[in-house]
């Protein structure tokens, strides 16, 4: 089962009244972190509902499989998932955007054009499979134009429901090796904090559009 977690709040934000900072540390002593992802799946069951849909989870790698919640995420998508990624690889994550475009969902991927060329550039099975999503209907696909810092983020939103967030990368060792954490958050202001930003991402000029 998921543990839940207290999250302790800092004597700096204690000075400030209503804070948003102060808000969301609140919001995150709800926490709860399930230990593997079968609890995930064991919790949605009984619940009748995705976890993270209603309650902030976080999941820990290597202890729990990051690759197959985000899959289990983004299988629940029906209208639109707006994602920034630093790299791509893991063929949970690819499979998931790519079953959801072929479903309908509307898709807007951006990516950091450096990792982006180098991934595209080696081979394998998994630019293969992310070949195939270049060309699925329903995605768009935008890098960060020449000469721009990293664009580092590894996050989606999925029908303005629910975040993702945290330090892993949609990357076989970052969802099932190294030591990462994904934060599931479906509170309305981090939502539309990561859509605002999203959106300032995906208009700047200097992008590049690879579809």
């Amino acid at each position: 089962r998921a543990i839940l977690v207290g999250v302790l709040m800092t004597g700096a934000m204690l000075a400030f009244n209503r804070d948003p900072i102060q808000q969301f540390t609140a919001q995150l002593g709800k926490v709860r972190n399930a230990v593997t992802s079968e609890a995930f799946a064991a919790d949605s069951q009984s619940a009748g509902a995705q976890p993270g849909w209603r309650d902030p989870y976080v999941y820990y790698a290597p202890i729990s499989d990051l690759g197959k919640v985000d899959g289990q995420v983004l299988d629940q998508a029906k209208q639109r998932i707006d994602m920034a990624a630093y790299t791509i690889s893991d063929f949970r994550v690819i499979d998931g955007l790519l079953n959801a475009a072929l479903r309908g969902v509307k898709v807007r991927l951006y990516m950091d054009a450096t990792q982006y060329t180098q991934f595209r550039s080696r081979g394998g099975r998994d630019v293969h499979a992310f070949n195939a999503l270049i060309t699925a209907p329903n995605i768009e696909i935008r890098l960060n134009g020449p000469g721009a810092s990293w664009m580092h983020l590894k996050g989606y939103v999925v029908d303005g429901q629910v975040l993702r967030s945290g330090s892993a990368n949609f990357t076989y060792s970052g969802e099932r090796e190294q030591d990462n954490d994904l934060v599931l958050l479906p509170n309305a202001d981090a939502i539309a904090s990561f859509q605002r930003n999203f959106e300032i991402m995906w208009n700047r000029g200097n992008n590049q559009a690879v579809r």
